[in-house]
């Protein structure tokens, strides 16, 4: 596995956001419906988390995405793209 840092938001279409700030999680995978930082089994997040945060410019507040940087970059785990 390689390890890869989490990539540089995307700027927000609405121009009502900060430039730079993203829009959704670069991890949540839109096609399985499901979060790609769990390594270990499947995560399929409740409606209200995923609109709280997969799908808004939330997201970092996630405790999974937090958790899985602050583990990042520790060294700890890698992210295998889908």
């Amino acid at each position: 596995m390689q390890k890869v840092k989490a990539k540089q938001p995307v700027i927000s279409p609405d121009g009502e956001s900060c430039p730079g700030e993203a829009i959704s999680c670069q991890y949540w995978t839109v096609t399985t419906k499901s979060c790609s930082v769990v390594q270990d089994g499947l995560y399929l997040p409740s409606p209200e988390h995923l609109a709280t945060y997969c799908t808004s410019r939330f997201f970092a507040s996630c405790s999974l995405y937090q958790e899985f940087l602050e583990q990042q970059d520790k060294g700890n785990v890698t992210f295998q793209s889908l």
